[in-house]
Order: C-alpha cells, then structure tokens, then sequence
C-alpha cells in the first residue's frame, strides 16, 4: 500500500543521508505506519457473548454494550449525548465524538449517521435507565446535552484512561480465556463488523452503519461471504450474540 511504500522510502532515504538529522529525529518519534491491510483484533462470537453475560453490574457495562451492538467507535460512545437518542423508534443518531482532550469533534469520517435498534432491544432500556439516573442526579440541572456515558456528578468528563483501566481489571477477572486476549474497546467495533458481514446482511447498510466512506475496504478488511438484502443489521448482530 501507499503508506508502507512510503515509510520504506523515508527509510531508504535516510539510510543513504539524503536526509537532514531534523528529519530522522521527528521520524523516530512518529508512531510506525500501518497499513490498511492489518487483521484487526476482535472475539468470537461466542467469547463476545461471554463478555456481555459477565460485564453485568460493572463501570464498563453499558459502553461494552453500546459498542458490542452497534458498531460504534469509543469516542462517538463517550461523545452521545442524550438529545441523539430517539426512544420512540430505537434511532442512535451518531453526530459527534468526544477526543481524548475533552473535546467534541464531528466523527472520524465526518460522517453524520444513525444506527437503528428495534424498540424491544434491551440496550435501548439500559440507555433509559442511565438517562433516569442522570435525571435523579441532576435534578432541575438535566439537560438533553449531556453525554450519557461521560458526564460525572461534577458534570466534567471521565477520562479515556477511566475506560481503559477499568476494561483491563474486568478483562483480568474474567472467568474464561479468549483467543485475542489484548481486545480492547475497539476490538468490540472489529467484532461487531465481523459478525455483520457473516449475516450475509446488506453490505451497504453496514458500511453505512459503520461510518465507512468505502465499502471495499470494508469488504477486505471483515468481510468473508457477503450474500443478501438490507435489514436492521443491528438487530441482525445482536441475534447472533443472543442478546435478542
């Protein structure tokens, strides 16, 4: 790919001093390029199954949720404010993400998009309930603005660092072993993409759904057989995972 043929070239280039010593000193504090090609981490089926039956009661659980049944990215899960939840007909409409610096920036692809859950899916019930809970907290100070997974009574942000250390004690007392045990949030969007490509579900409402601006690299990078028409594709995943 480009970027590879690249980083061999800048390589190559300093190798021979066709480079000032500026160069090579911000190149090395650069983070090594990656390719798109890259098998990303994700779980079974199975194991994410196992993950959602056991992050009951824990700090994590409705973000593990969220992210195992959408599809959504860690930043646009901590940056959904109330307002984006429609209750009334199960629409998460995905328009911003909250940045490591406390910042709410439009999506990684400045795509604007929705993800839809039929109304009896229990996430759409565990969403109410933290909505109920900030409410009780809040008092006359609620306000649909307010992010459902990252406002603290203090109404600042928890932090990226929250999330991360709590996902690693959980990962850590979990009963059961997965074949990629560094699986982090993100893990759970290579996860849930996985398993809506192997529904054989429409392949462009999951692009869609993802935020993708191209579907063939969608297709490359998850897809093993894709066969079928469009559906809530949501839903589809979650009846994998028996969650519905």
């Amino acid at each position: 790919t480009w970027k590879a043929d690249l980083g061999s070239a800048f390589n190559h280039a300093m190798r021979l001093g066709h480079l000032p010593i500026e160069s090579k000193q911000v190149f090395q504090l650069v983070e090594p390029l990656q390719t798109d090609d890259s098998e990303p981490a994700y779980l079974q089926p199975d194991e994410m199954k196992a993950v959602l039956d056991s992050v009951n009661d824990t700090k994590i659980e409705l973000l593990v949720w969220l992210l195992a049944n959408t599809g959504m990215r860690i930043g646009e899960a901590r940056g959904l404010p109330v307002k984006n939840i429609d209750f009334e007909t199960g629409v998460i409409h995905i328009k911003q993400q909250l940045d490591n610096k406390y910042r709410i920036r439009p999506p990684k692809t400045n795509k604007m998009r929705s993800v839809q859950l039929s109304l009896n899916h229990p996430l759409l019930q565990m969403l109410q309930n933290k909505v109920d809970e900030l409410k009780l907290l809040f008092k006359e100070d609620f306000n649909e603005d307010m992010l459902i997974l990252s406002i603290k009574p203090d109404r600042s942000y928890w932090s990226r660092g929250f999330w991360d250390t709590n996902v690693k004690g959980f990962k850590a007392e979990l009963p059961f072993k997965v074949n990629s045990p560094d699986w982090l949030f993100h893990s759970l969007r290579h996860t849930w993409t996985s398993i809506a490509y192997s529904t054989k579900e429409d392949t462009g409402a999951i692009t869609r759904t993802l935020g993708h601006s191209d579907e063939g690299f969608s297709r490359r990078k998850y897809a093993h057989s894709i066969d079928g028409e469009a559906v809530k594709v949501t839903d589809a995943v979650s009846k994998k995972l028996g969650v519905i």
